[in-house]
């Protein structure tokens, strides 16, 4: 017996116990013992289970096996006799022998002379990839990495030809690959990834095609293709390999797109999809000198994709060099609606379609010159041989990210939109047309080493799309811009506000992980991550420390993608440009070194809290690491803004010094004086005061006139802050649900937008909390009253004619907020709206687009007869708009017919779903996070129906999505012991497959979030419940009215 190979996953557990997971490939080189037991050495580890496989693929087969730790052997005896094993052994073991195999010590941290623990693997002898082991020091960039290697060390793919034909749902195809060899490894096995292809022939000529012969050996081994030539000795191979693909509908790799009748066929390679395609080696480091396609009757009258066809071809496309992940291609029949930007730049729609074109135009045509400005680099000379256009598809049934050159595939509500549009929409569109068009720059013409550093791209891509939205969505001198959206706003609420929230985690991911990864979930967890709101937060910050007057991160994208055009880029790359810039007279002198400012927050999860405390005559200032959970102590050196009450300005957010460890400032205040720091809440970290601080804060945000003093990113950044801290337990909630009560004064989208986002945490988690008879089920409910006063009172729950976008925004917001914990006003608007006066029974098409999603939802809820989902779904055939579409369907999980909501989600696995790919997983979400009943029938729905939703979601990727959605809804004991069951079960049980470790992570949040629940809950009801009077009355009279025109109107 031989093992070919071991690949060991180790977790640590606590801080005596860790688990492991070893994938070992096994060779049975003497036939003679073919059929007798397979034998490992162990030594004090505990076997939970094992499963096989032969010949490669997913082991799934379950064997015999017997632990003998009195001899030291782990003895196997599988089911079926073979030559090739895979071996996946699940085990636990302990931590407690200091200096032996993997064990925990402790060292000194030299500067909080506290204990680090560190983890220790003894005499490494075997490949082991470490994960969950957070980076608790900065770490060298050129240590070794612990993990795999890139498929086959010593071997490229010099060109690869693909020719990829047609016949129904199955692709053909054939690959012609220029293999090269070093001489160290002339004699290896050739390996190629490959996933889900099945491999008809392989062929092999020594240097040209001329000498083909059939391949000594050709297997699959755990998704990759070994190849052994017949002759064994060369250096150069020319590798013919036949193989056919099955058409999904996923969005990734080759897939077939579906309407109804309309279809079409796209190819996105990103990040490692290549493997889906044709067999590869498509790290992203790895370059090839020519990639070309060609497509054969796929059925189409239109085939675009990255560069120009060949000379007398329709078939055919001209090579490209670079990773293999970069080519994209769409396949079609759609309308050529317009051309945003004349003979640059086309927009492609469903036959069918119009009227909904306009706005995606025009912002297109916007953004396409703003980044040929931004990047300086006109897209139509990025690459030679490129299709020089730009082709924008609106795609009806996938939502993925796009990295193709030349094309630009989004999901039709998030480009499509009709004149008469929700704010909502149109917000989530212009920042989806940005980032997608940002990515044929940041994404095509540089690309990450490895997927590690795709913070790099994500982060400079969106950063751009931010910039260039802003400046679309800014009116001109002297105008109002009332249908505008402040970018600026939605950037600090949705990017850093966000990204803080998740990053507080004990499971959160630094930005830049501490060794390669090549693994297809660490990938997927790690670029589809956190990492997409933190990289843009941070190099807005990283922006503001380095040059007033400069925007050096845009001047160090330029210098990249000129430097680096088609190459490969790293953290040291952006590092270097940054500092490039900062030291070349433009930088502030804030900092020394860019690398020694941003590598505390790139390597390291988490973020800083600084404290600021009163002293006589100034403030000392403190900084600590933050998180949910303690987490070890680091040092960053944090930009500082400030400004007071007696010299307010709330529009200097450059930061005036650093804090590298603590400081006093010499700021001394007068009585009642309040101090604020990060203006408008642009840096990335949070902020406490002393017990004192807190009040003199609270009372400028009670009183009206000086609240108004405040910014609204302030006022929306001391709600989001105070909110968080009292949920890690750095504040009491007296102080934190005191800020919250101040909102009954506010109509400002970023104060309710951090409201709402902190509340319903609370609210969920107080539902079940309240079911008994000695609780007010209504608690929470008597906060709302108390709070959205004064936004009823100036913006209301009905539009009065022409209004701000950020107000429509609001309205849309709290509505939905108010309407889901039963506020009666909210919910008598929704009655009386719902119907069409002049057709009785259906639905009123004049209810205004901002808040159809609270009228819907609220009636669907209150349906008892069946009557408003059936006047919904007749809604839903008369509708163009597929975001409308949406909209309804995530009302009809707002349902409490159990019945209902079951067959509901059934419907998104059935083979004859009604709903597309990427409305099954919203629909999923909807009802996830609809109600607590909702919420336990979606938990029970995914742990029976993993598979189901794996291959009917859009894959792993789509899979992952949905269990950290059922992450934030599961809200008591209950659910969450069904979930860590779930998780903790043998995979033929729990069919997780490859996705466990995301499951894993969404548990600690889960764990996390109960421990909350259970130290908090009772404090925050016997507040509210002691807290909510002042401002009854004014809520019972809109009460009131509100019930009596609902009357009146249903009469």
């Amino acid at each position: 017996m031989v093992v070919d190979r071991y690949i060991i996953e180790i977790r640590p557990v606590c801080e005596s116990t860790f688990e492991g997971t070893a994938t070992i490939h096994v060779s049975i080189t003497n036939k003679t013992t073919i059929g007798d037991p397979i034998v490992f050495q162990i030594d004090d580890l505990t076997i939970e289970s094992i499963r096989f496989s032969v010949a490669g693929g997913i082991p799934n087969l379950r064997p015999r096996f017997y632990p003998e730790p009195d001899d030291g052997v782990l003895i196997i005896i599988p089911s079926i006799n073979a030559t090739l094993y895979t071996f996946r052994i699940e085990y636990t073991g302990l931590l407690d022998v200091v200096g032996n195999g993997i064990y925990r010590g402790e060292n000194i941290d030299e500067e909080t002379f506290e204990d680090v623990d560190i983890l220790s693997v003894h005499d490494e002898t075997i490949e082991e990839k470490i994960t969950d082991v957070q980076n608790i020091t900065n770490r060298n960039e050129n240590r070794n990495d612990i993990g795999l290697n890139n498929v086959r060390p010593g071997q490229s793919v010099f060109t690869y030809n693909i020719e990829l034909t047609r016949e129904d749902g199955i692709i053909h195809g054939k690959a012609i690959l220029d293999v090269r060899l070093t001489d160290q490894t002339i004699g290896n096995l050739m390996k190629f990834n490959v996933e889900g292809l099945q491999i008809n022939n392989v062929q092999v000529g020594v240097v040209t095609i001329d000498n083909l012969q059939d391949a000594a050996l050709a297997f699959v081994n755990n998704n990759v293709l070994e190849v052994r030539p017949q002759q064994a000795q060369a250096a150069t191979y020319i590798v013919v390999i036949e193989y056919t693909i099955t058409l999904g509908d996923d969005g990734a790799g080759i897939f077939l797109g579906q309407l109804d009748d309309d279809e079409y066929i796209a190819m996105n390679l990103h990040p490692n999809n290549a493997r889906r395609v044709f067999p590869c080696m498509d790290e992203p480091n790895l370059l090839t000198t020519g990639l070309s396609f060609t497509f054969n009757d796929m059925g189409f009258d239109t085939i675009l994709s990255n560069t120009q066809l060949v000379p007398d071809s329709t078939t055919t496309f001209r090579p490209l060099q670079g990773p293999v992940h970069r080519w994209a291609m769409v396949a079609h029949n759609m309308n050529n609606i317009i051309n945003p930007v004349a003979n640059m730049v086309s927009l492609y729609v469903r036959r069918g379609i119009t009227n909904q074109e306009t706005q995606a135009s025009v912002a297109i045509n916007e953004y396409y010159n703003a980044l040929n400005t931004w990047t300086a680099l006109n897209h139509s000379q990025i690459a030679m041989d490129q299709n020089s256009a730009l082709h924008v598809v609106a795609v009806p049934d996938v939502a993925r990210d796009w990295y193709g050159l030349s094309t630009l595939c989004i999901w039709e509500p998030y480009i499509l939109m009709e004149n008469n549009n929700a704010v909502k929409q149109r917000k989530t569109a212009l920042v989806t047309i940005a980032e997608g068009m940002a990515r044929q720059w940041f994404g095509w013409v540089i690309f990450p080493e490895n997927w590690r550093d795709q913070w790099v791209i994500a982060g400079l891509g969106s950063y751009a799309a931010y910039e260039i939205a802003k400046e679309f969505q800014t009116p001109p001198d002297n105008e109002e811009g009332v249908s505008l959206i402040d970018m600026n706003t939605i950037f600090t609420t949705d990017v850093i506000q966000e990204s803080l929230l998740y990053d507080s985690y004990q499971s959160a991911q630094p930005l830049r992980l501490g060794n390669n990864i090549y693994d297809d979930n660490l990938i997927r967890l790690h670029t589809l991550g956190l990492l997409k709101m933190k990289a843009p937060a941070l190099l807005r910050m990283t922006r503001l420390v380095l040059s007033r007057q400069t925007d050096l991160v845009q001047s160090a994208a330029q210098g990249l993608l000129r430097s680096r055009s088609s190459q490969s880029v790293t953290t040291r790359n952006l590092y270097d440009g940054l500092n490039s810039g900062y030291g070349g007279g433009a930088g502030s002198g804030l900092i020394g070194s860019v690398e020694d400012f941003l590598r505390p927050w790139v390597e390291n999860s988490g973020y800083p809290l600084i404290t600021v405390e009163l002293r006589q005559g100034g403030l000392n200032i403190i900084q600590r690491r933050f998180g949910f959970t303690a987490i070890p102590e680091i040092n960053y050196n944090i930009p500082l803004t400030f400004t007071t009450s007696s010299n307010p300005h709330f529009d200097d957010v450059f930061p005036r010094q650093m804090l590298e460890t603590n400081l006093l400032l010499d700021v001394p205040l007068e009585d009642d004086e309040w101090i604020i720091f990060n203006i408008q809440g642009q840096g990335y970290y949070r902020v406490n005061y002393d017990h004192g601080l807190w009040e003199r804060l609270i009372g400028a945000l009670s009183d009206e006139e000086s609240r108004e003093e405040i910014h609204p990113l302030n006022r929306a950044t001391l709600l989001d802050d105070s909110l968080i801290l009292a949920r890690a337990g750095r504040i009491d909630y007296d102080i934190a649900l005191e800020i919250a009560l101040t909102t009954e004064l506010e109509t400002e989208y970023a104060v309710w937008k951090a409201f709402v986002r902190n509340m319903e945490f609370i609210r969920k988690r107080l539902v079940p909390f309240v079911d008994n008879d000695e609780h007010d089920e209504n608690i929470y409910l008597r906060m709302i009253r108390r709070t959205i006063v004064t936004m009823e009172e100036e913006i209301g729950f009905e539009p009065d004619g022409v209004e701000p976008a950020m107000v429509s925004l609001t309205r849309g917001l709290v509505m939905e907020h108010a309407c889901k914990v039963g506020y009666e006003p909210c919910i008598a608007v929704a009655v009386d709206m719902f119907y069409d006066p002049d057709n009785e029974g259906e639905v009123n098409p004049n209810i205004p687009p901002e808040i159809r999603p609270a009228v819907y939802c609220t009636m669907v809820r209150e349906d008892d007869d069946d009557d408003v989902v059936q006047a919904l779904r007749r809604h839903l055939d008369e509708l163009q708009s597929r975001y409308e579409r949406l909209v309804i369907l995530e009302s009809l999980a707002c349902s409490e017919d159990a019945a209902f909501i079951q067959a509901l989600l059934s419907e998104t696995v059935s083979d004859d779903s009604p709903y597309v790919v990427e409305e099954r997983s919203k629909i999923f979400a909807a009802v996830a996070s609809s109600s607590f009943e909702n919420s336990r029938r979606a938990l029970q729905f995914l742990t029976r129906q993993t598979e189901a939703i794996r291959n009917m979601y859009g894959g792993p990727e789509k899979l992952e999505e949905v269990i950290f959605i059922m992450a934030e809804n599961i809200i008591d004991g209950g659910q969450a012991t069904d979930f860590i069951n779930w998780v903790n079960s043998q995979n033929s049980i729990s069919n997780l497959d490859d996705s466990m470790l995301a499951a894993q992570r969404a548990r600690d949040r889960i764990n996390e979030n109960i421990a909350w629940a259970n130290n908090n809950l009772e404090d925050i009801y016997e507040w509210i419940d002691m807290n909510d009077a002042s401002t009854v009355f004014v809520s019972t009279t809109s009460l009131c009215l509100a019930m009596i025109i609902a009357l009146y109107n249903q009469q």
